[in-house]
């Protein structure tokens, strides 16, 4: 078999992995005593095959506490791994049967993390959140990676479904929809995570520096092509909207950070003077939001489009990219 008849049937396998076979032979359910044909007891809804108890009942059961029995984990971060954004879309299409439950998933996932102990997610106490109780808990949140990235993923909803809302493969893309897909991509996350400081420990890279810049390259690379996937648009259609996407969710991240950061000196009685210094941030932020949400508007319009407009876009989104940059820098 050539390489590229191996491709074709693995693009095959990305776009739908799943065959599924009906029973048709005749069962007796040991519950209610229906007579039926089918994998499922019409009456009860218990299995066909289940029946006396064995040793395999009692694996099942064992491996049903961690997920790995119907739905299994393993099988749905192999998905994760290789077909993340189909995954997504069939799962919020409505094929919940074809992965673990997400929020579950994630649970599970986080647990084995911070009990491996692999990923450090230690922190200081009474960092740069301050010292009253929602700067702990704030602190004690962000310093475990796994959450932290559910919490900064949540800002990307939004604007993942105003970018996307007209997508080919997802119509009508809600914004409860757009939760579990950032919490899919938080599973995702943690893999790649977790992969990649192997493979850099491995290759002698311990230095912390490298570690955090593996992580910023890794999170838009996983954004990018989990949404081609899952929308279902071209490499350019897929890159400009990315790019909108991601300066208008750090904006709401970098204000909320803002002035969350400040908040204790901003209702104190020296906040005006604090108000002033903050304000020329805080205004370039809103109107890079604002620049997002119209040029993003305009742009998903067919008949601009049709113009060949892309050069224009890429300059708008690098523009604003650069803007953004220059913002986190200044917050030193």
């Amino acid at each position: 078999m050539s390489i590229r008849e191996k491709y074709r049937q693995f693009r095959q396998w990305q776009k739908n992995p799943l065959d599924f076979k009906t029973d048709t032979t005749q069962h007796h359910c040991l519950n209610c005593g229906e007579q039926f044909t089918g994998n499922y007891c019409p009456t009860c809804g218990q299995k066909a095959s289940a029946g006396r108890f064995t040793w395999k009942s009692v694996r099942q059961s064992v491996l049903d506490l961690w997920g790995l029995g119907s739905r299994s984990l393993p099988y749905s971060l192999w998905q994760l791994l290789w077909r993340p954004g189909y995954l997504m879309r069939d799962y919020i299409s409505g094929k919940m049967q074809v992965c673990f439950p997400p929020v579950k998933m994630l649970i599970v996932v986080a647990l084995l993390v911070s009990l491996s102990g692999f990923v450090d997610t230690g922190g200081e106490e009474g960092g740069y959140m301050g010292n009253d109780w929602l700067g702990y808990v704030l602190d004690k949140l962000l310093s475990q990676m796994q959450w932290a990235m559910l919490l900064l993923s949540l800002f990307f909803i939004l604007p993942t479904w105003w970018v996307f809302r007209s997508a080919p493969h997802c119509e009508r893309h809600t914004l409860p929809q757009g939760f579990f897909v950032q919490v899919l991509f938080c599973v995702q996350f943690l893999m790649f995570l977790c992969l990649g400081l192997l493979l850099l420990s491995w290759a002698g890279f311990e230095d912390q520096e490298v570690a955090n810049l593996y992580v910023m390259l890794i999170v838009p690379v996983l954004y990018f092509i989990d949404y081609k996937q899952l929308f279902g648009y071209g490499w350019w259609g897929t890159l400009w909207r990315w790019a909108a996407m991601v300066t208008m969710g750090a904006s709401f991240l970098l204000m909320t950070f803002i002035l969350i950061n400040n908040r204790v000196e901003l209702m104190s009685a020296d906040g005006q003077k604090l108000w002033v210094q903050l304000m020329p941030k805080l205004f370039m932020l809103l109107m890079l939001i604002v620049s997002s949400l119209t040029v993003t508007d305009v742009f998903n319009r067919k008949r601009w489009q049709q113009w060949g407009l892309w050069p224009v876009v890429l300059l708008l989104a690098g523009v604003a990219l650069l803007t953004l940059f220059s913002v986190v820098q200044t917050m030193g």
